[in-house]
């Protein structure tokens, strides 16, 4: 099906611009801290940074269930690890 293979490539595609502007916020919220640590800027950036990490990473976790969804696999909330959609308890960790 070429409109399933067009829609795993994009929301593949999103996460990993999503998880790239991840790794820049980490590395500006470093900065920040370390920064704050010399005196030379305020606490607030760092909590600012850190709501948008935040954010981010609820954006990646839906972004994945989209994906796991477009491929017909559930992720386990325990453990993170793909099954099959009709799966009642995870292959990895055994969480119903």
């Amino acid at each position: 099906n070429v409109a399933g293979v067009v829609e795993k490539s994009k929301v593949s595609y999103s996460i990993m611009s999503a998880e790239a502007e991840l790794d820049d916020l980490f590395k500006s919220l470093g900065k920040a801290v370390y920064n704050a640590g010399k005196g030379e800027a305020d606490a607030e950036l760092a909590d600012s940074i850190v709501d948008r990490i935040e954010k981010k990473m609820l954006a990646i976790k839906d972004l994945r269930e989209r994906s796991a969804a477009v491929r017909g696999v559930i992720i386990c909330e325990s453990c993170g690890a793909e099954n099959p959609a009709a799966s009642n308890y995870c292959s990895a960790c055994g969480v119903k």
